[in-house]
């Protein structure tokens, strides 16, 4: 493979060129004078990225572009043009920035292409057990344990997961006591149970009881339609003829805790599974906003036509510039070391207020003013003057009045509310990536003019609000589950948009026939995954 620049690189050359153009440049011609600035051959250039339509340079360079944007050396417009944060000539905290990004060489890393498995890696904590599960099956038992005596402490450890799950498993180690006719006791377990684990190691197949416990179970579903065999390999095993054609999941090698999310992960796969894909259907006829295709063929935002319809009264007619007054109050007043979100999350809600009252899009404003509110609340909430406090007591009335105006608002917030998420999973890298590279596509769609600015800026928002939420914080004792907390709200409303993104490229051939929207339509499907992936 022909030798590419490396990240550190693509930083100097970027900064280089950009400090050559200070009017700022579309993507494109930066692309075109990073490569002739590194000297990059056609033979470079045209190295193909994995699956995605854009070339490895292309994909290299966007989150080089990243990169520089999260480190505060440069930044973009939302018609993607991009230019240098630096105000003078010896700004040595640039300088400092810059050379810190260079020598971490990459601080991110970029999601792979290909989706990543669900279970963690050896690398990473062990998730929270699952809350217990609904009845999902129909037996007096769920689980009957197949195992070898040889294999008994394994036995023990499944069986512990299975009860911590809010299961219930029948095991020969506990149901079937001395003097007891085996049998009898094994027939009796297995009709009581709804399915059968099986742990795969040479001591079970070698095993005559394992053997006829394992045909028993086979014989029930032979097509494997109700997976009522749930088979796991403990160690490497020659298994039998049949026994092959049933997919297993694995344990070997991996450590105590590896294993028990395996277990948990391959018991709760069907239930999850369909739970997911039915929060992420709700969230998505729920999006607001909403995603439509213009008149001209371009992507673009607008209310959701059933979730976002209003009751307008007169008092609506002077709503909004009341707000929109407060919000240019608060961004005002607020003090000099106010976290940055604090204030974007007012500016983007009092300019959307601008717009026609049919054209509101109650979602967006409480995302922002939920965003918002939560600086405002525990031990490190924000503290303000009287005359601040005050403001902000009269925007929280104002806002409730506005959104009172939107009946169906309830049902979404009801929605956010019964769909939880793993909060300690929802950080960092897993949080940002995937809605950091739905806006590198967006933005290049936005120059290709296949998407407008108000989903540019739609997808920046989200993007800036997952980096201000990745650290992680710790968990808050008593509270509610139906609590919906900023990373919450900003993961399945993302999810949500993300899913009608994809559906409309899917069904507009203008878009997703060329480059730009190919990778956007991929872009949008792989991040929707990635956060669906967050339900619990």
């Amino acid at each position: 493979m022909f030798d590419l620049p490396k990240y550190s690189q693509l930083y100097v050359a970027v900064t280089e060129v950009l400090s050559r153009n200070p009017e700022g440049l579309l993507i494109s011609r930066l692309e075109k004078e990073v490569s002739e600035r590194l000297h990059l051959t056609d033979e470079q250039l045209t190295v193909p990225h994995r699956n995605d339509p854009r070339s490895e340079f292309q994909y290299r360079l966007a989150w080089a572009r990243t990169h520089l944007k999260r480190a505060g050396i440069a930044h973009n417009s939302s018609r993607g043009i991009w230019r240098l944060n630096r105000p003078e000539k010896g700004d040595v905290d640039f300088d400092r920035r810059l050379a810190a990004l260079i020598e971490a060489k990459r601080p991110n890393t970029a999601p792979l292409a290909i989706t990543p498995d669900p279970l963690p890696s050896r690398r990473d904590p062990l998730p929270p057990l699952p809350e217990p599960s609904a009845d999902i099956f129909s037996n007096s038992c769920d689980f009957f344990v197949s195992y070898s005596r040889a294999d008994e402490v394994m036995a023990r450890e499944v069986v512990d997961v299975i009860e911590g799950l809010g299961l219930t498993a029948f095991a020969q180690f506990r149901d079937m006591g001395p003097g007891a006719n085996f049998v009898r006791e094994m027939q009796r377990g297995l009709v009581a149970s709804a399915r059968v684990i099986a742990l795969y190691s040479p001591d079970y197949e070698a095993s005559h009881q394992c053997q006829a416990e394992w045909s028993a179970a086979y014989n029930a579903d032979p097509a494997g339609e109700q997976r009522k065999l749930l088979p796991f390999l403990l160690r490497p095993t020659r298994l039998n003829p049949l026994a092959q054609q049933i997919v297993y999941k694995s344990l070997v090698g991996l450590s105590t805790a590896e294993r028990r999310a395996a277990i948990i992960e391959a018991i709760e796969h069907r239930k999850q599974t369909t739970v997911m894909e039915a929060a992420a259907a709700e969230l998505a006829a729920a999006a607001s906003p909403d995603i439509v295709v213009t008149a001209a063929g371009r992507i673009d935002t607008a209310p959701n036509a059933i979730f976002d319809r209003a009751v307008v009264t007169s008092d609506l007619a002077t709503l909004p510039k009341r707000q929109q007054i407060l919000c240019q109050a608060i961004i005002q007043y607020a003090p000099a070391n106010t976290p940055a979100m604090f204030k974007g999350c007012f500016k983007i809600y009092g300019k959307h207020l601008g717009q026609p009252i049919a054209a509101i899009v109650p979602g967006m404003l409480d995302d922002q003013w939920k965003t918002a509110s939560a600086y405002l609340v525990g031990r490190e909430a924000i503290e303000f003057d009287a005359g601040l406090t005050k403001t902000l007591e009269l925007f929280a009335q104002n806002h409730s009045e506005i959104i009172t105006h939107f009946p169906l608002r309830e049902e979404r917030e009801r929605l956010l509310a019964e769909t939880p998420i793993d909060e300690q999973a929802a950080v960092g890298e897993a949080l940002t990536d995937p809605i950091e590279s739905v806006r590198q596509a967006v933005e290049a769609a936005a120059e290709a003019d296949q998407v407008t600015s108000a989903v540019v800026d739609h997808v920046g928002d989200l993007a800036d609000r997952a980096e201000a939420l990745a650290p992680p914080v710790a968990p808050v004792s008593n509270e509610p589950a139906s609590t919906i907390s900023p990373r919450r709200r900003l993961v399945l409303t993302s999810l949500g948009f993300f899913e009608r993104l994809y559906a409309a490229i899917g069904s507009t051939a203008s878009v997703l026939s060329t480059e730009t929207g190919r990778s956007l339509f991929n872009a949008a499907r792989e991040a929707a995954d990635a956060l669906m992936r967050f339900i619990r």
